[in-house]
């Protein structure tokens, strides 16, 4: 069987027999890849820095005979994040990006855009810019990059949509709306922002609160209308900031 190499982030370990698990990566070259760390669990493991969710490494492992699980053999830590998720006062966001990865992109098919996402976004969370902001920011990115994002909101009726309805995860004007939320004051410029700057130039958090709360709230009824399932790890955001997570 040959072995193979490869960039990737940890997304996700899941348990697997008594000293084992099953690992999940988001890679550089093959999209997602699903497979057996045999042994992870034991102290002079090879495969010991998969544990750490979102440090980049270098795996080697080998295809299943089915095409199914391969099996890591070894690997090596590019950059560890582990003192930023010590430090961090919401560790939970990264079971959030995990999860929606996972969902989002397709086992086998390399997709190099949502790669340097992910690499940005967790260059963001080793620099400590804010969690919302970095959830704001990968939920814009992720629903773009899927065809998900209008390029402008707009009523049913064609004109420009200045309301957000929650239940009908849809946009209205004024002459059509039913009790919609407005859109806050800057929207349309804070939405230009997220197209052209990276997640260090984006509009500060505490002074621009409401649109970044009013863009979560949009983009996550986006994105898990999209996806026709719960994102679970959601709530668990609910406990680093219930003004912003409602």
């Amino acid at each position: 069987m040959a072995i193979k190499k490869e960039f990737g982030f940890v997304l996700a370990q899941y348990p697997y027999k008594e000293t084992s698990s099953i690992v999940v990566l988001l890679t550089k070259n093959e999209g997602i890849k699903k497979g057996i760390a045999k042994g992870i669990k034991r102290k002079k493991s090879k495969l010991k820095e998969l544990l750490s969710q979102f440090s980049e490494v270098e795996v080697e492992f080998y295809e299943g005979e089915r095409g199914e699980l391969v099996t890591f053999t070894e690997a090596e830590i590019i950059n560890s994040i582990v003192s930023s998720i010590i430090e961090s006062p919401c560790p939970f966001i990264l079971s959030y990006f995990g999860e929606v990865l996972i969902q989002i992109v397709p086992e086998g098919q390399p997709n190099e855009k949502i790669y340097k996402l992910t690499k940005h976004i967790i260059d963001g969370f080793s620099n400590k810019v804010e969690w919302q902001k970095l959830k704001v920011y990968f939920d814009f990115w992720i629903l773009k990059l899927n065809g998900i994002l209008p390029q402008k909101f707009l009523c049913k009726c064609k004109k420009e949509a200045v309301f957000f309805e929650e239940k009908a995860v849809d946009f209205y004007c004024f002459e059509h709306n039913k009790g919609g939320m407005k859109f806050p004051e800057g929207f349309e410029n804070f939405f230009s922002h997220m197209r052209e700057k990276n997640v260090f130039s984006l509009p500060p958090f505490n002074e621009n609160f409401e649109t970044y709360k009013f863009s979560n709230l949009v983009f996550h009824h986006l994105l898990q209308n999209f996806l026709q399932k719960e994102i679970k790890s959601y709530n668990f955001l609910k406990t680093c900031d219930k003004l912003f997570i409602l």
